[in-house]
């Protein structure tokens, strides 16, 4: 039997790490990439310029994949089924296009990011000690889902919801919304048999904080109607009381 054959695929492995500061809307779902670190040994390089602008794009490109860009197909059925919204085929893809998938904007650059490259990693297999760029930092992007991840983990904790979280890829604002969102939390623990009095309170003070006659119609108690709706009502009355042919 012959015996297996073994070699060097590749002259050389490239590393990075990166970390990954975020801020989130827990109204929303909106996020912002504050700060990000970055790390990415590229041998000696030839052109550090150049390998840097590299670094960024990839990183903020593979941010984008995993925040923002989302396949969205629909309905599977019927070859004669349609989408209720988009009137497509059934498993057709619905955000194909920049005007549906949502590639990274200038919005979506971290405010802070710093790329720095791996001092006396020299590599001695290829020319000038160099090693190539240009995938490799695309996946240090996950180091922004890693962050939300644990910002709506944070958020979850001050209502005391520790169970586990599952933000799957990509963390659109929408996904985040949901996780964040208390209410929702307090229905699926409604279902289960549960009930988060914290969650509850702590909700209800965030939402009647602002001053009373700053209050919006949505930010009031129930049972305290507006000036305008109690007008409303009330003109209502006179007119149902009103005798026929009175006018109004």
């Amino acid at each position: 039997m012959p015996e297996p054959e073994r070699g060097q695929p590749f002259n050389y492995w490239t590393q990075g790490a990166a970390v990954a500061e975020v801020e989130i809307d827990c109204l929303t779902g909106d996020f912002e990439i504050r700060r990000a670190d970055v790390l990415v040994d590229l041998g000696c390089s030839v052109n550090p310029a150049l390998d840097v602008g590299q670094i960024e794009g990839a990183f903020v490109q593979g941010a984008g994949w995993l925040t923002t860009e989302e396949l969205v197909f629909a309905e599977t059925g019927s070859a004669e089924a349609k989408h209720a919204w988009f009137k497509a085929p059934a498993g057709s893809l619905l955000t194909a296009g920049p005007g549906n998938y949502k590639l990274p904007a200038f919005n979506d650059v971290p405010r802070d990011l710093r790329v720095e490259l791996l001092d006396r990693a020299d590599n001695q297999f290829a020319v000038h000690s160099s090693k190539a760029v240009g995938e490799p930092p695309f996946f240090l992007g996950a180091s922004v889902l890693f962050a939300l991840q644990s910002a709506v983990a944070a958020r979850r904790a001050d209502f005391g919801l520790d169970d586990y979280l599952e933000l799957r890829a990509p963390a659109t604002p929408e996904r985040i919304r949901m996780f964040v969102s208390v209410w929702n939390h307090l229905a699926l623990d409604a279902r289960r048999g549960h009930v988060v009095e914290r969650a509850l309170t702590g909700t209800a003070a965030t939402l009647f904080r602002t001053p009373p006659s700053r209050r919006s119609a949505w930010t009031r108690p129930p049972g305290r109607p507006t000036a305008r709706t109690e007008s409303i009502k009330n003109k209502n009355n006179e007119e149902s009381h009103a005798p026929r042919g009175a006018p109004a």
